[in-house]
């Protein structure tokens, strides 16, 4: 037979599962984190491209949104 949880009188028992301020935090984790994933995105695009410039004298024809597929091609052109 199991005995219920201890606690002081007047007080409930503790909640099973997740409470709003997990929920809340874990919200905000998870935009900060994805915010900061953006910023790096951007941020690898914006050396490249300044890059290219510095390199070859034009802006090269590659977008932001072209970030993530170059970034995923890069280990495979080390491994020749």
């Amino acid at each position: 037979m199991q005995r219920p949880p201890l606690s002081a009188p007047g007080r409930q028992l503790p909640q099973r599962g997740w409470t709003r301020a997990d929920l809340w935090t874990r919200g905000g984790l998870l935009a900060g984190i994805t915010v900061l994933a953006v910023f790096a995105g951007w941020t690898l695009w914006l050396a490249g491209q300044l890059g290219g410039v510095l390199a070859h004298g034009t802006w090269p024809a590659a977008g932001p949104g072209d970030a993530a597929g170059i970034v995923l091609r890069v280990p495979n052109k080390d491994s020749r």
